[in-house]
């Protein structure tokens, strides 16, 4: 969803919401999957932190929801 102050994307999730505390980290992982988050999440942190954006994650009816909130 793209709207003027902010867009949503949304992944479908296993039934699992992912660790808020790592989740913008390079490279974490969770105990209870295989593969990390990467670099990508890490580099949509660097981008909302460079132009004083907000980056929220949220788990709603099993889905990973990230929003970025534009100042």
């Amino acid at each position: 969803m793209l709207c003027d102050n902010y867009f949503t994307v949304s992944n479908p999730a296993d039934g699992v919401s992912l660790n808020v505390r790592t989740l913008f980290h390079r490279f974490s992982s969770d105990d209870t999957k295989m593969s990390g988050n990467g670099l990508g999440l890490s580099i949509v942190k660097a981008i909302c932190d460079y132009h004083d954006w907000r980056v929220e994650y949220a788990f709603k009816e099993n889905r990973h929801v990230f929003t970025v909130h534009f100042r």
